[in-house]
């Protein structure tokens, strides 16, 4: 990928210690995805065992570029097949929640990014029956449907951007933490 990934100064909008940027660069062309995956994929969802993921983001121009942030089980490309986690498309600054194993549900418009704004997402699966959703440390959304709930799959926490064919030399995403747990029975 053209993209650079790395840590980056201290702004008016980026706080210190050790943010990571996903950066276009000069060379960059609309195919490029820039991608932070754990290595190896080692959360499995299953009854009886909780999961948690939270993540800050700031994107540089909301609307610009396709964002996943959360569990997949890959997205070095950007085209998740399993997962749960939050989706951003390019062209729109709207966040929406997906459930997915092969077909996904998903929530619409669970969160709306803006320039230069930092916003943390975040998802509780209660190893039962349902995922609550947070913004900002507030609960939005509660998914009972887990009809596609990604059992069995291996799944690994990150974040990926996928540069839009408009501005990909203007991509700019940066992330200030990414938290990933799991409960375990020993």
């Amino acid at each position: 990928s053209h993209a650079t990934i790395g840590l980056v100064a201290a702004s008016s909008t980026i706080p210190a210690g050790g943010v990571i940027g996903l950066v276009g660069g000069a060379s960059s062309a609309s195919t490029d995805v820039a991608a932070i995956i754990a290595n190896p994929a080692n959360f499995y969802f299953a009854a009886g065992t909780p999961v948690w993921f939270y993540c800050h983001l700031n994107a540089a121009t909301a609307a610009n570029d396709l964002i996943i942030a959360g569990l997949t089980s890959a997205n070095a490309t950007a085209a998740v097949t399993n997962g749960i986690y939050f989706s951003k498309s390019a062209g729109s600054a709207n966040v929406d929640f997906v459930v997915k194993k092969t077909t996904a549900t998903t929530q619409t418009t669970v969160a709306t990014m803006t320039d230069g704004g930092n916003i943390e997402l975040g998802f509780y699966y209660n190893g039962k029956d349902g995922i609550d959703v947070f913004v900002n440390e507030v609960k939005v959304y509660q998914q009972t449907t887990l009809t596609y709930l990604p059992t069995a799959v291996a799944l690994a926490p990150g974040v990926a951007m996928k540069l839009s064919a408009t501005s990909p030399t203007t991509a700019a995403l940066y992330s200030d933490f990414i938290l990933a747990a799991q409960g375990r029975s020993f």
